[in-house]
């Protein structure tokens, strides 16, 4: 059927010594039949279509091709849509033989490769052209619907394994593998449970390799569609990484501020765990653990100035104990603000970045961080890409960056 469709769409108009050029609006010439196979939804379409030159600006172009819809690629859009689909889901091997099993699309580990890398490339380049006209005040239709209330924006980084260059027949020396950055982010809606416990109702991610000019930018895009600047209450909830809270203080300086509460409790392990192990046994000390218990509580009622205190009464019998304790007191005192956990808790708010870490490993782990695995960082930044749309409550259409291709 549409071997006979593309039959028909040849034979609606009649073959012409010479048509116009698309491009220079001149007058190109007849030349010849040219074949042309093209791997469609249905499998491999192979059929000859006039082929003009134009002599002016030395294009050459088939008519019938821009009558079908299709470009210098030779897959389908719809093909290229599946692809990065899949390929986003699993390895470009299994997203080529998936495809294959349940379809008559039969293309390789390489193309599958190229393909979602591509279609993520172009994602990532919208989104960036979307969030500088954000950022200048232009107006800019958005991605959802949504009218949020409470609006929660979490940040995070997690580590994933990259590759420098390198190709698979050594021409670019040996491979050198290291561990690169992907910072992501998330905003979501709260609703309450039967209970009346806040429960995340829809979400929206971002995620990429560049770096943080770039990330907060993305950032600042999806923060815009998601609606933040119609919420009635937005809230940045992250761990103690600077550029977090330069990112919250720049472009969303109305926000709420609440440093992640958990990672707190991990910055008063580590300190318990330097100062008070090598003393707990001579001197009959309070252990680690009942320490951080016991902050934990005076966290929970407000209690930093206690917290400070705690801190810095701790024994420091090293030179490493006296450095720890100190960068725990900074710590706690740049924070301080957002660390009023027991008012944050009894106005409803979350103060831990469960859903920041469920983000992580959704979103990144499981395709770009398993066993075996060396990303080129361009390939890794658009698999990504895909993956942060594809999981999204309002995912973009892959299709839309299908056509055109040369």
């Amino acid at each position: 059927m549409q071997r006979e469709w593309v039959a028909r769409r040849e034979q609606e108009r009649e073959r012409d010594n010479r048509v116009q050029c698309a491009q220079c609006k001149g007058w190109a010439r007849f030349f010849g039949g040219r074949e042309r196979r093209v791997m469609t939804r249905h499998g491999e379409l192979h059929f000859t279509r006039p082929y003009y030159h134009c002599p002016a600006c030395r294009a050459g172009f088939a008519p019938l091709d821009q009558r079908l819809g299709l470009d210098g690629h030779a897959t389908t859009p719809k093909v290229r849509a599946w692809l990065a689909d899949l390929g986003s889901e699993a390895a470009f091997e299994t997203a080529a033989r998936r495809l294959a099993t349940f379809t008559d699309v039969d293309l390789s580990e390489s193309t599958a490769a190229r393909i979602t890398a591509e279609v993520g490339r172009r994602l990532r380049a919208e989104e960036l052209e979307e969030a500088k006209r954000i950022l200048k005040g232009e107006v800019v239709p958005r991605r959802t619907d949504w009218q949020p209330i409470r609006l929660y924006l979490s940040l995070d980084g997690t580590m994933m394994p990259l590759r420098d260059p390198w190709k698979r027949n050594g021409s670019l020396g040996a491979l050198h593998c290291r561990y690169g950055e992907c910072k992501a982010a998330v905003c979501y809606e709260t609703k309450p449970d039967p209970r009346g416990k806040p429960v995340v109702a829809r979400r929206q991610y971002t995620a990429t390799l560049e770096p943080v000019e770039t990330f907060e930018k993305l950032v600042a895009g999806l923060a815009y569609h998601c609606g933040s600047d119609q919420a009635r209450e937005l809230t940045v909830l992250a761990d103690g990484l600077a550029y977090n809270w330069r990112i919250a203080a720049e472009y969303f300086p109305e926000a709420l501020q609440i440093l992640d509460f958990y990672h707190a409790l991990d910055h008063l392990h580590q300190v318990a765990r330097v100062c008070l192990t090598p003393v707990a046994d001579a001197v009959a000390a309070v252990t680690p653990q009942a320490w951080v218990a016991a902050r934990k509580e005076e966290l929970l009622r407000d209690g930093v100035p206690a917290v400070l205190a705690a801190l810095r009464a701790l024994p420091a019998a090293t030179t490493e104990a006296g450095e720890c304790r100190e960068d725990a007191i900074g710590y706690v005192e740049r924070n301080a603000e957002r660390m009023r956990y027991g008012t944050f808790l009894k106005a409803g708010y979350h103060i831990g970045s469960g859903v920041m870490e469920a983000t992580c490993k959704k979103v990144v782990h499981p395709r770009l961080d398993q066993s075996g695995m060396h990303w080129n960082p361009k390939t890794a930044d658009g698999v990504v890409a895909l993956r942060a749309n594809q999981l999204s409550h309002r995912p973009r259409k892959l299709r839309a960056y299908c056509h055109g291709w040369s």
